[in-house]
């Protein structure tokens, strides 16, 4: 009897033992009763599935941490924004005490950061020939990639401002032996304002010669964009008369393809208001001379006006003689005038230019 008892509780045990494991193998998901739903979060990435509470509980992932995003950089390829979290830099700790001999060898690389750059013009506003002379040796050989860098080109330009003839004359050296180059940097948004600085600080004649022989020969590029045509702008506001004349010239030849593009007629304005008699009638005749096509472009009408509302006497306070354009120049412009009134009439700018003609022989 206490046998068959014996047997009965073993086979009653090893049942429930066999269910306890069937039902371990294959678990039944957690019920969240009563309770509030858990928060999910939305991670912007296309390879990434939404999470649901139910994948995040079972699995044990967070879904309240900041997801890892991966940023894509034209400069610095693809890289990962851990969290987005601030980070302190090595170039913080930095004051105004701080030795620059603590940069030696990483000029270029604090130059490129927000601090680093902030450090180094402190030092060159104190005109140290020592700081300066490090920084130049430094950043010589990297100026290039600095000049277009959004916070490197504050350095350069601050370096420009201090240094003494000589290191500028190597800085005039390095910008002008590329020329394609340099014609690249004019246009940059960042480069143009180091180009403007460094021709404020040519002084002596053979700087500025040099200089103006070489922006001649890509004048046509520059004065077709607007950070081109400020480098000429510069140029015609410090430069002498003598060395304005190499860039007008230049200008004069290309005079009817600058003045049909928008940046291009403002600065032929710019041009013939800093040009002398001679160069001004060599301005003026490039222009009558190709009257025709320009009062119908929509921006060369406007020089063409431009030209003929001029009153020299009054502007630039000239004794023009009879052979100016006073005189034989814009009286062949209108006698072209009166031979194509019918074709102007016809034409929406060159009803403009019509009316500039009448104002000019009423006054």
């Amino acid at each position: 009897m206490e046998t068959q008892m014996l047997q009965q509780e073993l086979n009653e045990l090893g049942s429930n033992l066999f269910l306890n494991a069937s039902s371990s193998s294959n678990p039944s998901p957690p019920q969240f009763l009563n309770s509030e739903p858990l928060p999910t979060t939305t991670i912007n990435s296309p390879a990434t599935p939404p999470y649901s509470p139910l994948a995040a509980a079972t699995t044990g992932i967070n879904i309240n941490a900041s997801p890892r995003r991966e940023i894509s950089s034209p400069q610095y390829g693809r890289y990962h924004d851990h969290d987005n979290l601030a980070r302190p830099h090595q170039y913080q700790r930095f004051s105004p005490s701080t030795p620059i001999d603590e940069l030696r060898g990483n000029v270029v690389t604090a130059a490129m950061n927000q601090h680093g750059s902030r450090f180094l013009q402190d030092k060159l506003r104190h005109e140290n020939p020592e700081n300066i002379d490090m920084i130049f040796s430094g950043m010589k050989e990297s100026l290039w990639s600095l000049m277009v860098r959004p916070i490197g080109y504050h350095v350069v330009q601050k370096l420009i401002d201090v240094v003494d003839d000589k290191k500028l004359d190597e800085i005039l050296d390095l910008l002008t032996r590329d020329i394609l180059r340099l014609e690249e940097l004019c246009a940059h948004d960042h480069g143009t304002n180091v180009v403007q600085k460094l021709v404020g600080r040519l002084t002596t004649q053979e700087q500025q010669f040099f200089f103006a022989s070489v922006m001649s020969q890509i004048a046509l590029s520059l004065t077709k964009s607007i950070n081109g045509s400020a480098v000429i702008s510069q140029c015609l506001i410090n430069f002498s008369p003598s060395h304005k004349k190499l860039l007008l010239r230049a200008i004069a030849v290309y005079c009817h393809d600058i003045a049909q593009c928008k940046s291009g007629c403002c600065i032929l304005q710019k041009c013939f208001n800093a040009a002398d008699d001679e160069m001004f009638n060599m301005l003026a005749a490039a222009i009558i001379q190709n009257a025709d096509t320009l009062s119908e472009n929509c921006n060369g009408n406007y020089i063409v006006q431009f030209v003929i509302s001029m009153k020299n006497l009054e502007v630039n306070k000239r004794n023009l003689e009879e052979s100016s354009l006073e005189g034989q120049l814009l009286n062949q412009f209108i006698q072209h005038v009166d031979d194509n009134v019918r074709q102007l009439q016809s034409h929406m700018y060159g009803r403009r230019v019509l009316q500039a003609v009448n104002a000019r022989r009423n006054a």
